[in-house]
């Protein structure tokens, strides 16, 4: 694998200027968790706690659609029936939102029911193009605690000479969740497996052997010139609850996660600023990127945590 120069942070100061023209806004009735924008329509989807809602490019609501609170259990496998115990009038943390532009979907994750995701159409999220509540553990994909946070990605999977639409999850840990920091989830039936099932299994981004040891918050996911990436803090383990940050990546066409790599940033003088809180992805300018050229090398920026460098080729070795 080619092999990542150092780091380097970059901090950002802003200034508040006066604008001329009010920035559009929009308010919902709960509190927001993902955004997500259609490159295609200019559409921006919100998920809320207990709501998903559609705006034009404006931020003019044109839908919204409930997506709870409703009878659920922690206790208690999908479906919920008449034979689960206690069940309760649960929030919706709806905690992912992907375009998947292929189809015309809005992939929705949220906390209820172990995680499940659905589809919905991208042109009116009221209407619902796939949900399935009976397939089973293999298919929970985001995290029932609030507090546990789920990124994602789009991307494909090769398989027998096609290229399948998936998407990438880092995930931390729930103390009822699936064990898979990084997963990969089908978007269509294709032979054995079903929608939204995870098809890769990979030791190395499992959490069993450190879920007593480091807490993982993930922020970020993208995907660059043929790698994916994500950006997450976690605890050292033990007793010491002091966060790292860190950015890792993957070839997105490995199918086994052989490739899979982390590198530490170190945020300010003695790595004051240690843990992430949001990312945006930009191209550096020259002067910036200089210092982390190495021959054909390319660097992208993450603002607010620094730049992150890296090759164009991309090897499993």
């Amino acid at each position: 694998m080619a092999r990542w120069t150092q780091a380097a942070l970059l901090l950002m100061c802003f200034c508040a200027g006066s604008c001329e023209d009010a920035l559009p806004e929009f308010a919902t009735e709960t509190v927001i968790n993902t955004v997500v924008q259609d490159s295609q329509t200019g559409r921006v989807y919100l998920g809320a706690v207990n709501a998903v809602y559609q705006l034009d490019s404006a931020l003019v609501q044109e839908r919204v659609t409930i997506t709870g609170p409703k009878r659920d259990s922690r206790q208690c496998t999908p479906p919920i029936s008449q034979t689960c115990a206690d069940p309760k009038l649960t929030d919706n943390v709806n905690k992912l939102l992907l375009v998947h532009e292929a189809n015309g979907s809005l992939v929705v994750c949220g906390s209820l029911f172990k995680g499940l995701c659905s589809l919905l159409n991208l042109s009116n999220i009221d209407e619902q193009v796939y949900y399935n509540d009976a397939k089973g553990e293999k298919t929970y994909v985001a995290s029932i605690e609030e507090t546990v946070s789920v990124v994602g990605v789009m991307s494909t999977f090769p398989k027998n000479g096609e290229q399948l639409s998936v998407f990438l999850v880092g995930k931390g840990y729930g103390s009822q969740d699936s064990a898979k920091l990084v997963s990969t989830r089908i978007l269509q039936d294709y032979r054995d497996w079903v929608v939204f099932e995870n098809i890769v299994e990979a030791s190395a981004v499992q959490a069993n052997p450190f879920v007593l040891k480091f807490l993982h918050n993930f922020r970020h996911a993208f995907k660059d010139d043929g790698f994916v990436y994500f950006l997450f803090s976690r605890t050292r383990g033990g007793t010491d609850n002091k966060n790292f940050t860190f950015v890792s990546r993957l070839c997105e066409g490995d199918p086994h996660y052989y490739s899979y790599t982390e590198l530490q940033l170190n945020c300010g003088p003695g790595n004051a600023y240690n843990k992430v809180r949001s990312a945006y992805v930009a191209s550096p300018g020259e002067e910036l990127a200089q210092p982390h050229r190495r021959g054909d090398a390319r660097t992208r920026l993450v603002q607010g945590q620094g730049a992150v460098p890296r090759t164009r080729s991309c090897s499993p070795c």
